[in-house]
């Protein structure tokens, strides 16, 4: 509820910035997706698209990005 995004956005990005190796970064960024488009749903209604999200990650060069890109679901790459 203390979400305050304007209605009309086309994309939303995100950044996690010293995220975790494997799924549990890919399931924070979910549930953060998840929420925005509950509150813009409420907010508009079926009278707007719902917006692109752009996540961006950032952590250590040590930390395997590819274990965590696996991690995504096909449907969502």
């Amino acid at each position: 509820d203390k979400l305050n995004i304007p209605v009309h956005m086309g994309r939303i990005r995100i950044a996690d910035l010293g995220c975790s190796v494997g799924s549990n970064t890919i399931y924070a960024m979910q549930s953060v997706i998840d929420a925005v488009s509950i509150k813009l749903k409420r907010l508009a209604g079926d009278h707007e698209d719902a917006p692109e999200f752009q996540v961006f990650f950032n952590d250590q060069m040590g930390n395997d990005f590819n274990l965590r890109f696996s991690s995504i679901p096909l449907v969502q790459r």
